[in-house]
């Protein structure tokens, strides 16, 4: 009997549909995690194998060589379906899912022990699942073969014994050479039954998908494993605290090496750093999921002329941009994150500006639950975006800097399972969405009535910035000045209105009502512009700005009284002030030259300013 088999069989978990059919197979790899196929929990659910939509759903499952009368529930946390026929935009046919139990596995339960090989022809390999009408399992044995062009491993059943077939799927696959895992079954040669012929999806391609992964092969390092097996052995008893140190020394500044960042440089790209996450006692910050979806998810984001270089470490993550400059000096953005009890932070930073307010870290009290930060990896895409685009900005590229940022903000707007309802999610892109338009106006130096394009295009972000956070004063008169600069004034006059009737600050709404005062006078609705103006003025602390076109209202409205009495205020405001004193006086003649009825009145009143 191969007991180290049997030991890692008991990982083996059993998957059913609600009614209690058995479907498929999965393993257990790491804490609370299992790697099944994402054709198995498609049919677990009743869903088509290909859709691009991750479940949410629980899936059922059991360990059944442990606990068969105990049955948990799991969540999908990471999903690659089978990619439609004929789509050739991923890598490799996947059909991989990973999925976090609800519950703790039973408690003398062990993950598999995985490898990465890529020699594994002719090996002999034994696996476990559950084909049609053997509910309790049944093992299958044989040779693996060559690797596939997308990626997949060969499998031939022995000549004696049953063959791979359907309940297999995510099925672990043991290599008696290696004395390990080495990939999941996941399809057979429905055509050639009598071929024994199957297929595994080796743990290499698996990494590739989930890199977290990678953290819990055997060992990191690769070795020639055949011709070494008694030195390993030794080493793995003997010397592994010091082979230990000393591999992952190598590995720290092999994957650390400076090349990366040259390489991106002489290509013309920026080079974004990532640090493994770590808390100051040097244990990981965020699970190996959480942290590898934010590792993927930058690597196949649009981040347009990017390279994503990583900085293995076992030590605490920089405290700051300059700690990180030090390390990563030919960085563009740098990456690192830490944990505080249940508070996970994510810093993104970019090493050659100034940090600023916003856009720059992500905080959450997770409760230990990776559920609640299963947006993060899109997050940090758009706040890497955001922070790339700073750079841009300058150095006065504004055309880079919009398009990249606006192209992170579309690709999250077609992430179907991006939980918009989360208050944080909604900041964030509400942030990133003033930005975009900040910078469409070009720091508000554009004019719109000859750059429409821009205009246009800064409004419909201040717009998105607005509908994410609909409080937010600034995303609201952003909108009204840019079509005030378009000389759309009666749509910047709604919205005006759309802050003096809600529920904003007392302040923000005489801003409001100052702005739409002036509009009124703007259109020559000259009742509706004093009584906005006169409101506004009463309430604030002497205004000379609105002071001013309060009393232009009151002139062009034939208000005489009220505008001497205006102007004797304005007049005591501006007594020692000769500067304001001649801008208000050339207000005045200009207004009498434009409208001679009001001269006499007019004149009257620069008589008495001088």
């Amino acid at each position: 009997m191969n007991t180290s088999f049997e030991r890692a069989k008991q990982a083996v978990v059993r998957i059913f549909t609600y009614k209690g059919t058995v479907v498929g197979t999965g393993f257990l790899v790491h804490e609370n995690y299992v790697i099944t196929c994402a054709h198995v929990v498609a049919q677990a659910l009743g869903i088509n194998a290909d859709s691009k939509t991750r479940p949410h759903e629980d899936i059922f499952l059991d360990f059944p060589l442990i606990k068969s009368d105990v049955k948990l529930t799991a969540n999908v946390v990471l999903w690659r379906p089978i990619p439609p026929k004929g789509d050739t935009s991923v890598t490799g046919k996947e059909d991989i899912a990973v999925l976090k139990l609800n519950n703790p596995p039973p408690a003398n339960v062990k993950p598999v022990k995985l490898f990465v090989e890529t020699n594994l022809r002719g090996d002999e390999f034994l696996t476990f699942g559950f084909p049609l009408n053997h509910d309790d399992g049944l093992e299958a044995s044989g040779k693996l073969g060559g690797k596939q062009a997308a990626g997949w491993v060969q499998i031939e059943g022995g000549e004696v014994g049953t063959r791979l077939e359907p309940g297999f799927s995510g099925a672990p696959v043991w290599d008696e050479q290696l004395q390990g895992i080495v990939g999941m079954a996941v399809a057979a040669d429905e055509r050639r039954k009598e071929a024994k012929i199957g297929f595994m999806i080796p743990v290499e391609e698996i990494v590739r998908v989930w890199p977290a992964l990678g953290k819990l092969t055997h060992p990191q390092l690769s070795l020639d494993k055949r011709k070494n097996l008694k030195l390993r052995f030794l080493v793995s008893l003997v010397l592994f605290p010091v082979f230990s140190i000393a591999v992952f020394y190598f590995i720290s500044n092999w994957v650390s090496n400076p090349n990366c960042f040259e390489k991106a440089h002489r290509e013309g790209r920026k080079a974004i750093a990532i640090f493994d996450f770590h808390t100051s006692s040097g244990n990981s910050a965020l699970s190996p999921l959480l942290e590898s979806q934010i590792q993927q998810n930058l690597q196949s984001s649009p981040l347009m002329n990017t390279k994503v270089c990583y900085i293995k470490t076992h030590t605490s993550p920089p405290n700051n941009a300059e700690d990180a400059q030090k390390q990563v000096s030919q960085a563009d953005v740098v990456i690192w994150g830490t944990r505080g009890g249940s508070t996970i932070q994510v810093f993104v930073t970019t090493v050659k500006l100034k940090p600023i307010k916003y856009l720059s870290k992500l905080s959450l009290s997770t409760a230990n639950s990776d559920l609640q930060t299963e947006d993060w990896q899109y997050l940090v895409s758009i706040i890497t975006a955001y922070n790339l685009s700073r750079i841009y900005v300058d150095q006065g590229n504004f055309s880079e800097a919009t398009q990249l940022l606006s192209l992170a903000l579309t690709e999250q707007q077609n992430i179907t399972d991006f939980d918009l309802k989360k208050p944080e999610n909604r900041q964030y892109l509400a942030e990133a969405y003033y930005w975009l338009g900040w910078w469409y106006e070009h720091e508000g130096k554009i004019n719109c009535l000859i750059d429409k394009d821009s205009c246009h295009k800064a409004l419909a972000a201040y717009k998105e910035a607005s509908k994410f956070s609909p409080q937010d004063f600034t995303f609201w008169i952003n909108q009204a000045l840019i079509l005030t600069n378009m000389e759309n004034l009666s749509e910047a006059i709604k919205i005006y209105t759309y802050i003096i009737t809600s529920k904003f600050a007392e302040e923000d709404k005489l801003t409001a009502m100052i702005n739409r005062g002036n509009l009124y006078l703007q259109e020559e609705k000259f009742p509706q512009a004093i009584s906005d103006l006169t409101i506004a003025c009463n309430q604030m602390s002497p205004s000379l700005n609105c002071l001013r076109s309060l009393g232009l209202a009151q002139l062009q409205a034939k208000k005489f009284p009220d505008a001497n009495r205006t102007y004797k205020i304005i007049i005591a405001e501006i007594s020692s002030n000769s500067h304001n004193k001649a801008e208000i006086i050339n207000e005045l003649k200009t207004l009498a030259a434009k409208k001679p009825q009001l001269a006499i009145n007019i004149n009257q009143i620069i008589n008495t300013t001088q």
